[in-house]
């Protein structure tokens, strides 16, 4: 293999890892928020309590 398709490879497996990255911390940020904003009791749009 040449030096070129190391060095390329190398880049593509560091964007790939970069953006999973960016991926699990949306994920963990998101996920427990949605948690909590559920039991609030808030309604997924408008932020209104939920209809009985």
């Amino acid at each position: 293999m040449c030096t070129r398709a190391i060095t390329e490879q190398g880049f593509s497996g560091a964007i790939l890892a970069a953006d999973t990255l960016i991926v699990i911390v949306a994920l963990a940020w998101l996920l427990p928020a949605q948690a909590r904003r559920r039991r609030a009791g808030l309604h997924e749009r408008g932020g209104l309590p939920r209809p009985l």
